[in-house]
């Protein structure tokens, strides 16, 4: 925003007020507020665990740490946005 940089979930929350107050007010609003927003899909993906990987293709023990970081990481583009008044 500007000369700033906003966190995926802050500029998400952000764009989420403008645009449900554009609605509201039927007119874009004249100046928008920063807003904090939480991420809180990460908590739906697993922590890396020997059991997490128990399937014939891997390796006995095999785990992967770095591959589960990336996916909590990338956690908020598998979720679908939903609006909440």
């Amino acid at each position: 925003m500007g000369a700033e940089s906003l966190s995926p979930a802050d500029y998400l929350a952000t764009l989420a007020a403008a645009i449900e107050e554009t609605i509201a007010a039927g007119k874009p609003p004249a100046t928008v507020e920063r807003l904090s927003g939480r991420f809180t899909s990460d908590k739906y993906v697993a922590e890396d665990s020997p059991a997490l990987w128990d399937w014939i293709i891997f390796p006995e023990g095999f785990h992967a740490p770095h591959l589960m970081e990336l996916a909590r990481l990338q956690a908020w583009t598998l979720k679908p946005a939903l609006f909440e008044k």
